[in-house]
């Protein structure tokens, strides 16, 4: 469900697989999953929510830190 904020930052798929460290294909697949909020608009590429592209990349780093330390 999209934020109610107006004024709330997408971005396109490129830059949240960059942010998220993972491959451009994967990225609609986090948002079918309910990972991310996606915003389509008539003509134009999916847009994600930038505050949910930044929950999940610091939650895959803590996940990884903890791995790579034990």
């Amino acid at each position: 469900m999209p934020p109610d904020n107006a004024n709330a930052e997408y971005v396109s798929g490129a830059k949240a697989a960059r942010l998220l460290g993972c491959p451009l294909k994967q990225v609609p697949n986090l948002a079918a999953k309910g990972f991310l909020t996606v915003r389509r608009l008539p003509g134009c590429d999916p847009r994600y929510l930038l505050s949910d592209v930044q929950r999940l990349a610091s939650q895959y780093t803590q996940t990884a830190c903890a791995i790579e330390s034990n």
